[in-house]
């Protein structure tokens, strides 16, 4: 039985690398529910693991044989090894996509204040100009000089 969970363990752990290497193309809307998605199959992997190191101490403290004891040792630590690399590949993998989203949410902020900036200049070059004295053309160049000015502050 234990030998059977040990292999078990092995497999999921290969076919776990696996999905983390494999899932390179970023569908943002999806982005966090992947992430929740491998964080509980890892967990679900630590739980097996942990199960399988139980079965195996058990084996460990009834077995008078040293070699299966040392066979056994020498299993958990290649298994805790494993486990190791994968939850270091993870909080990577984790690492990564947390910039990507806090990327791509910087670039939505920044979209949303263009066009935000772009509807101010739209309404306002959308008012009639009256220009009928020296005052009123001094003022309208004003104004257009402000609103120039703070649409460049805006790109920047």
């Amino acid at each position: 039985e234990y030998r059977t969970e040990d292999e078990n363990l092995r497999k999921l752990l290969k076919e776990f690398e696996t999905k983390l290497k494999n899932n390179n193309s970023f569908d943002f809307k999806n982005l966090k529910m992947y992430l929740e998605e491998i964080q509980s199959d890892f967990n679900d992997l630590v739980d097996t693991k942990d199960k399988c190191m139980h079965k195996g101490q058990e084996i460990c403290a009834k077995s008078r044989n040293e070699n299966e004891i040392k066979e056994i040792e020498s299993e958990q630590i290649d298994l805790n090894e494993q486990l190791d690399l994968l939850r270091d590949r993870l909080n990577d993998r984790k690492n990564e996509i947390n910039e990507i989203l806090m990327n791509v949410q910087k670039f939505f902020n920044l979209q949303e204040n263009h066009l935000k900036c772009v509807r101010e200049k739209e309404d306002f070059l959308a008012k009639p100009l009256n220009l009928s004295t020296l005052q009123q053309v001094k003022d309208c160049c004003y104004q257009y000089s402000l609103e120039m000015k703070s649409f460049q502050n805006a790109t920047n």
